[in-house]
């Protein structure tokens, strides 16, 4: 009797409402992009994670829902967030930045986030490994082995003017937009 009662009860739990099926939304808007040339050097050698950057915009940019038009020229910061040295064993740098933010004439801030589908989003430098095939190869394999033991990975170096593409307004954050992703090829 005690068991029919428990199984009554589980089953009343478990019929509950299913879960609503995520649509989409046809007035969502492509979220704005833009471009941007550091002001400074950075290097993987030099910079660690939490060193702030600047940068500027490269043009114009519309005014879009509460946000004013931006022109070109106008002062950015943004921060390291990853950053890696390159070691031994042929290991290479690597350096991710955050845009934070765009100064206007005025002191107001607009926020910026890295463009999530860019593909540069994430800096590697080189490994300098001689070629795996090389290992294989009697004598030869030994010195190929060696040296890609020993030696350092290259740094990387992002030079003042590199390009960053961003993402403008906070809309990608609170899904208020949308971001096309490249195709594969």
């Amino acid at each position: 009797m005690i068991a029919l009662l428990l199984a009554l009860l589980f089953l009343a739990k478990d019929q509950t409402a299913p879960a609503p099926v995520p649509t989409f939304n046809a007035a969502l808007k492509r979220c704005v992009e833009a471009d941007v040339r550091l002001d400074v050097k950075l290097s993987t050698a030099v910079n660690v994670a939490g060193d702030g950057f600047r940068f500027k915009t490269t043009g114009y940019i519309p005014r879009f829902g509460s946000q004013p038009a931006i022109t070109g020229g106008t002062p950015g910061y943004g921060v390291i967030a990853y950053s890696s040295h390159a070691g031994a064993g042929g290991q290479a740098g690597m350096m991710i930045l955050e845009p934070r933010y765009i100064v206007l004439p005025d002191g107001r801030h607009i926020q910026v986030m890295a463009d999530p589908s860019g593909p540069n989003r994430i800096r590697s430098g080189k490994n300098k490994n001689a070629p795996g095939i090389l290992e294989q190869l009697p004598l030869i394999g030994m010195a190929a082995g060696g040296y890609n033991a020993l030696h350092r990975g290259k740094e990387v170096v992002l030079d003042n003017g590199t390009l960053l593409p961003v993402l403008v307004g906070d809309g990608l954050a609170d899904s208020a937009c949308y971001v096309v992703l490249p195709t594969r090829q």
